[in-house]
Formats: structure tokens, C-alpha cells, sequence
């Protein structure tokens, strides 16, 4: 279950909580980040493994969630995706996420982004996962964004503007040797070669590719016959200005990590972050949010079910719900 909530860490869910785990010093500071930035901006996924639990249709909750998380990020997509100027756009995002607590993985990588920049961390991309299929030289998208450090762009790299889907191999970019994946809608963080390999056999993205939540038959892997796995950075709204920068660095100070103060600027009192207006669509949203958590809470008072019953997971999912709604 894709459900990130600092408060949720000790449950019995554990095997569902992101697990940031370094095999390496030089990965500690951005396992750091990574659990800061779970910790300041919970949030629910549109892709949630959650839906896998039919059982939890029988509550009054279940029905409306699985659409609910989904239908959110869209709305939150058509409100910050405008011809705003790059700053705006993402001071729009994170504020969206930070309000409604939703995101998928894009949203989130973009949200790493801010962090690492935030930490000092000057080569920082968005990037967009692929297969690039060597006897055919086209590529196919894996639905997936992470942040990535040390890819070493040239100067002259020229970005895609086109749709996930149709991208020209051109694009495609691969790690060097100290490129390192910060992927905290996986919860992992490790160097992007050693990466490439945990990606390969990782079920939660193949039920992304599938869009399905249909069992993986046994020894699939991610990459097909003849593919391997390639990056293709993204464009916007990534990208902010030194104010900008500064701006959210004042209002989300607990993303820096205590080595790392100082190393940017927060000073600058240029820019401000505006709380911005709520869209008229998102008043039904809010609505239904609060129906659900009134509905979530219910549940969780309720006496607790017989050990070792599915009823007991149900209760423990709709509890981790109730904290994030």
C-alpha cells in the first residue's frame, strides 16, 4: 500500500512504508531528505496498492476512495499545469500537495527536486524512466518519475516537449558511474546502476505499466527481450529561480537537513509564497474528503476485530487513511 505518513511508521504495515535504507555513506544524507520529504508532505497515490483490497469495499469508505485519490491529482494537474512562469507553477504544486495531500510519483519527484536543491545539491534532474529497445531503436515509456543527481547533462541538451508516450530515443540519456536515484515514491535511494537492477524485478511498477492490478506471473521482469532501461529528463515545472528557491526554503525549512543549513540562501525576502485561491472544483473534493475521513475516524473507533483476521488489516488500512484525509 502506497501510503506515506510519518505517523504510520510502527504499525503493522510495515512492509508497506517506503524503506530507505543506505548500503553506502556516501547515500545517507539523500535517505535523509527523502524520509523529510515523506514527513512533510504526506500524501496518497492515484496507483495506491490500497485498491488491491477488495474486502475493503465492504466499508463505507472503500467505493469512494478508489476514485477519490485519482480524480484529486487530475484536478490538482488542470490548477497547477498553467502558462505561469515556472516559479508559480511550482509554489501552486507543492502547495496542492501540501493541502490535499495528494501526488503520484511526478509531483513527487519534483518535490525531491526542491529538497535536494534545497541541501545544496546543484545537479539535480527530474527524470522519466524508459525502455529503449536496441533491435527496434524505439522507446516505451515505464510510467514512472524519479529525481536523479550527477547525470552530467551537456551544456547544450536540448529537452523533450513532447507526450510521455512519443518520445524520439534521442532523448534518452544514462547514468554515470556517481549518478545516484532518489526515488521517494518508492521510498529508495541508491546508485542508479545498482538501481537499474532492483527496478527490473519491482512488481509495483509493472502494475503501472499494466495498469492493472492483476497478479505478476513468476520471473517477469520489467525490461523485455532486447530493452534496456534509459532516462529521459523532464522540462518543467522543475526548474526555479534562486527567489524561488529561496521562497520555499523559508516556508519548508524541515526539508534541510542540519549539515546543510546555509549552503542556499533562504534569506531573500524577494519572492512570496501566496496562499492561493481554492478552485470551485476543488470545494467537492474537500467535501467528499471530509466525508470520507468523518467515515475513516468512524472506523477506527469502532472495538477493535479478533486478532489474526482480515477484518484487523481493513481496520489498520482505514486508520493509516483516517491520518493522511
Amino acid at each position: 500500500m502506497q501510503i506515506t505518513n510519518n505517523n504510520i511508521y510502527q504499525s503493522n504495515l510495515k512492509n508497506c512504508q517506503p524503506n530507505f535504507k543506505s548500503r553506502s555513506a556516501a547515500l545517507r544524507d539523500v535517505d535523509d531528505i527523502g524520509r523529510r520529504v515523506i514527513k512533510e508532505f504526506p500524501v496518497m497515490y492515484s496507483n495506491s496498492k490500497l485498491y488491491r483490497y477488495n474486502s475493503l469495499d465492504k466499508t463505507e469508505i472503500g467505493p469512494k476512495l478508489k476514485c477519490f485519490s485519482e480524480d484529486l491529482i487530475k484536478a490538482m494537474r488542470r490548477n497547477y499545469l498553467i502558462p505561469e512562469d515556472n516559479d508559480s507553477q511550482l509554489f501552486r504544486q507543492l502547495t496542492d500537495m501540501k493541502k490535499y495531500k495528494a501526488g503520484n510519483c511526478g509531483e513527487i519527484a519534483d518535490l525531491t527536486k526542491v529538497a535536494l536543491n534545497l541541501n545544496g545539491y546543484e545537479d539535480v534532474k527530474c527524470l522519466d524512466l524508459y525502455a529503449y529497445n536496441k533491435e527496434t531503436k524505439t522507446m516505451r515509456s515505464l510510467d514512472h518519475s524519479v529525481a536523479g543527481i550527477n547525470f552530467k547533462l551537456p551544456d547544450k541538451y536540448q529537452y523533450c516537449y513532447s507526450s510521455r508516450t512519443k518520445v524520439d530515443p534521442k532523448y534518452r540519456i544514462y547514468p554515470q558511474n556517481d549518478s545516484i536515484i532518489v526515488d521517494t515514491w518508492l521510498g529508495k535511494s541508491e546508485y542508479a546502476k545498482q538501481m537499474g537492477a532492483e527496478y527490473n524485478s519491482n512488481k509495483a511498477l509493472m502494475h503501472g505499466t499494466d495498469k492493472t492490478w492483476k497478479p505478476i506471473e513468476e520471473g517477469r521482469t520489467l525490461l523485455e527481450e532486447n530493452e534496456e532501461l534509459c532516462y529521459v529528463p523532464v522540462c518543467q515545472p522543475c526548474f526555479i529561480s534562486k527567489d524561488g528557491l529561496s521562497a520555499l526554503g523559508r516556508k519548508y525549512e524541515n526539508l534541510i537537513i542540519k549539515k546543510n543549513k546555509g549552503k542556499v540562501d533562504i534569506s531573500n525576502t524577494k519572492t512570496v509564497i501566496d496562499e492561493p485561491p481554492v478552485p470551485e472544483e476543488f470545494i467537492e473534493y474537500l467535501r467528499i474528503k471530509n466525508e470520507m475521513k468523518s467515515v475513516a475516524d468512524k472506523i477506527v473507533k469502532e472495538p477493535d476485530p479478533p486478532k489474526n483476521t482480515l477484518s484487523v488489516k481493513i481496520k489498520n488500512i482505514v486508520s493509516a487513511i483516517s491520518k493522511i484525509l
